[in-house]
């Protein structure tokens, strides 16, 4: 079992992940709408710069490391037995099959709503088949994203985590019997960008199957602490040459690099924010909000996007930049304060919603 103060660490992580999860989707700066795009499609070296470090540095260590502390989570009690992998899956049903089924029907509702509504079918983008010209085919597709991602396209992580959970039997024979080898070989395989299925993604499977290997052989996902100083002094150069993309045709596998080097440094410096009360005291309660705001960030980033970016011209960089972080900053803390109250008024509405977490 995890110690207590493992279990801190693990648990002050999740808002900061979650948080970093909008930024990704807060990348662009520019939105379609019926009547063409609007936005801020112009070169700002600053202004791509700064979205380069975060949104595409910082924040992409954000879903490998949710998917390796979701496999490091499975397996910490996993036995091989009948019984308890029909008691894990009975689990993940309630925490990952209703609210992914919730949050994409509810998204699906918005898209038909908006369809309906003379005033918002303007801000649609045309992508998505008018509700009465979806077959059944059609509609499993935006539900589960079968070809692709549902229509409520963050929940790909909690579709491809819900393979990932069914195919734990083989995780589990494959983590006993070869576990450093396999994941060296996902790593190589994902590093090279080899892979031969769209779900579960490479990555997905790369760092669930990590967590399950530190899980099962009694280690935890902070056995490289000792190298985490190290870690974090390689991992700012190469972030910035990532973000600068000095890489040039070896970028994809810099950017990868950096990535394990942002996973192991950020799993490093929870040791240092749990020194402070105020900061662990902040960040845990921030974490019971974590799941609401990754599933409701989406569309509501979306719409705060397209309605300020419909009113307000973007003529320069420095103004983008500031939307660049105001949008996503509304949006968290307008969920991380709805959560609570939620949680107070209707609580089985609110434990269904966010998996019973």
């Amino acid at each position: 079992m995890l110690s207590k103060e493992a279990s801190l660490r693990l648990h002050i992580l999740r808002f900061p992940l979650i948080v970093g999860v909008v930024f990704i989707h807060n990348y662009n700066l520019s939105s379609t709408l019926s009547g063409g795009s609007v936005g801020f499609t112009a070169d700002g070296p600053v202004l791509d710069f700064v979205r380069n470090v975060i949104s595409q540095g910082v924040a992409r260590i954000s879903v490998p490391l949710l998917f390796l502390i979701a496999g490091y989570l499975f397996f910490l009690d996993f036995e091989p037995t009948l019984a308890s992998l029909l008691g894990k899956l009975k689990s993940r049903s309630k925490t990952l099959l209703l609210p992914f089924l919730f949050w994409n029907l509810a998204t699906l509702g918005v898209l038909v709503l908006a369809q309906s509504l003379p005033a918002a079918s303007r801000f649609l983008s045309g992508k998505h088949l008018l509700a009465s010209q979806l077959s059944a085919p059609a509609f499993l597709d935006l539900l589960f994203g079968i070809h692709g991602e549902p229509i409520a396209y963050q929940f790909w992580f909690v579709r491809d985590l819900m393979v990932l959970v069914l195919l734990a039997p083989l995780v589990y024979v494959v983590c006993r019997r070869a576990g450093a080898a396999a994941v060296l070989a996902l790593l190589s395989l994902w590093l090279a960008n080899i892979w031969w299925t769209p779900v579960p993604a490479c990555d997905a499977t790369l760092f669930f199957t990590m967590g399950a290997w530190l899980a099962i052989k009694g280690s935890t996902p902070f056995f490289l602490d000792r190298i985490g100083a190290i870690s974090t002094v390689l991992y700012v150069p190469l972030l910035l040459a990532d973000a600068s993309r000095f890489a040039g045709p070896e970028y994809v596998v810099v950017h990868k690099v950096s990535v394990l080097l942002g996973v192991v440094s950020a799993l490093w410096m929870t040791r240092f924010a749990i020194r402070s009360d105020a900061m662990t005291r902040h960040l845990v309660r921030l974490g019971d909000a974590s799941f609401f705001v990754f599933a409701a960030h989406e569309p509501l980033l979306t719409i705060c996007r397209k309605v300020s970016l419909k009113w307000v011209p973007l003529h320069s960089s420095d103004v983008a930049l500031g939307f660049y972080f105001l949008i996503p900053a509304f949006v968290i803390v307008v969920l991380a304060s709805l959560h609570p109250r939620m949680r107070a008024r209707f609580p089985g509405f609110t434990l269904l919603a966010c998996g019973r977490r």
